[in-house]
């Protein structure tokens, strides 16, 4: 994205396109590490990630920090599912029934834990998108909350899953997917008054990184 002719710098101000908070982006990988390295990875591998960023680039309104979602996503979707350590505080955690099944995926299909979150992510950044073009006033201290609307999403898509049967991956996929898109067109019928008032906004400057600097 920076340039094929352009040398690797771990420090560049080229990070903040991808959505960085800075230009050291080790910095941002304290909550999903490696694993949400590798998921931002697989995403642009895919081909979405490109998208949005020349989206980004096209758009009139705040672009959404694309990074710094993804390792959002990753790290709420590690804590519900039971895969860190110490649970993240505001992300429910999943049902057992629930654990089960998605272990049961993830030994057949190895990748279902980043395709999951490609799923969650796409979601975050289209209804960031209409967000934007129902309100010029969008700005990243609106970030935490649509994050928030997300993992719900996310929450009620794996509890909602089949339950009488093993999951397959495209069942999984399409009840992610369906809840993420409602989440965007809830979003694109609303109007500006859906965004929360600055009041509200102000308690959220704790950073883009709210779950992952709530596990710290």
């Amino acid at each position: 994205l920076a340039g094929i002719d352009s040398p690797f710098q771990r420090t560049s101000e080229r990070w903040l396109r991808l959505g960085f908070q800075g230009s050291e982006p080790a910095t941002d990988l304290r909550g999903a590490g490696v694993l949400g390295v590798r998921h931002l990875l697989h995403f642009f591998a895919s081909g979405r990630g490109l998208v949005i960023i020349r989206e980004n680039e096209a758009a009139t309104h705040m672009a959404i920090p694309l990074a710094a979602a993804s390792l959002n996503i990753t790290h709420m979707l590690c804590s519900h599912l039971h895969l860190l350590e110490q649970a993240v505080p505001n992300v429910p955690s999943c049902s057992a029934c629930t654990l089960v099944q998605f272990l049961r995926l993830a030994a057949s299909c190895p990748s279902v834990l980043a395709l999951i979150h490609s799923e969650l992510l796409s979601a975050l950044a289209e209804r960031w998108r209409a967000l934007g073009r129902a309100d010029a006033a969008l700005t990243l201290m609106h970030f935490p909350e649509q994050l928030g609307l997300i993992r719900s999403a996310m929450a009620r898509a794996l509890a909602e899953a089949p339950r009488s049967c093993i999951w397959t991956l495209p069942t999984l996929l399409m009840a992610v997917r369906f809840a993420g898109v409602n989440e965007a067109r809830a979003s694109a019928m609303g109007s500006p008054k859906r965004l929360s008032s600055p009041s509200a906004r102000r308690s959220s400057r704790h950073g883009l990184f709210s779950a992952a600097n709530a596990a710290r």
